[in-house]
């Protein structure tokens, strides 16, 4: 029994490290795009070879994240307590994975899907690990950079579905840059006594008062309503999206105007809530309004 457990608590762990929450979200907005991308009916199996090779490679992007900030995670009390700072699982079982998990999904997309949707996921990975990560104890543009990585997903749907990239998934990414902007900001809010504990370079450290921090994620949501109408405007989805789209941008700003008025942890906390609530909301509509 002890053993038994063991194993279960050691897999627990490992499982934890690919960040399955994010990995599972980065999934279906590929998913999302590649539906969307899909004309005369979908191609169920590319779909599943296409989300699984996501599912793997984000896993293992999140692996080797984890790997690479070890001392940053260890002097965060949000996630001193992750399998590697807290020494559960060894760093070589950790790089075994990160390695098997990305070899296994680019080579899935690679000889699965096509060499397109392979090439644009092998740029978001090396995106996150290799530009992301090592920025956020260089300068306060890790935001910027993991806005635009984090928004290729769709990209990565859109090359699975039709072997290359239309304007229409520069669409798609477009509204997932912006609306990660508002988001990170609000998380940086939260937790920036944790980064800067850590060293790590949020545009909260330079603004301890809170007036910088409200007016970017007002002016990045501001940014995103005509981008939200695009999809309607270039036949994508239909006009019940453009409404529920406009809504909710129009609720969502609101939200973060209130931010900036009063810039203190519960409406930071609101903001994050309201973006967790606001893309899945965006991209059901989008999927269920679609035209074509």
């Amino acid at each position: 029994m002890i053993i038994q457990e063991n194993i279960k608590k050691r897999i627990s762990d490992l499982y934890v490290l690919g960040k399955p929450n994010i990995t599972i979200f980065v999934c279906i907005t590929s998913m999302t795009s590649f539906y969307l991308a899909s004309t005369n009916g979908v191609a169920l199996d590319k779909m599943l070879y296409s989300t699984l090779a996501v599912f793997l490679v984000s896993f293992g992007s999140c692996v080797f994240n984890q790997i690479f900030e070890i001392q940053i995670d260890q002097n965060m009390h949000r996630t001193k307590m992750r399998p590697l700072p807290d020494q559960r699982v060894p760093i070589v079982h950790a790089w075994i994975l990160g390695v098997s998990t990305t070899m296994l999904g680019l080579s899935c997309m690679l000889f699965l899907v096509n060499m397109a949707a392979m090439i644009w996921l092998l740029i978001a990975f090396v995106g996150y690990v290799f530009l992301y990560t090592p920025l956020k104890v260089k300068t306060t543009f890790n935001t910027i950079v993991g806005a635009f990585v984090g928004a290729l997903p769709p990209v990565v749907g859109w090359a699975s579905a039709r072997s290359h990239v239309g304007f229409e998934a520069m669409i798609l990414f477009l509204i997932m840059f912006l609306w990660q902007l508002p988001h990170f900001l609000s998380i940086s809010w939260l937790y920036k006594e944790d980064y800067e504990r850590a060293n790590v370079k949020m545009l909260t450290s330079l603004d301890p008062r809170g007036v910088i921090t409200p007016r970017q994620s007002f002016l990045y949501t501001i940014m995103l309503l005509p981008i939200v109408m695009l999809p309607t405007v270039f036949s994508l989805s239909g006009y019940i999206y453009l409404t529920v789209a406009v809504a909710l941008t129009s609720i969502f700003i609101f939200v973060v105007l209130d931010f900036w008025k009063h810039t203190d942890r519960k409406k930071a906390k609101l903001v994050l809530l309201s973006s967790i609530v606001y893309l899945p909301t965006i991209f059901i509509v989008m999927v269920i309004d679609k035209v074509g």
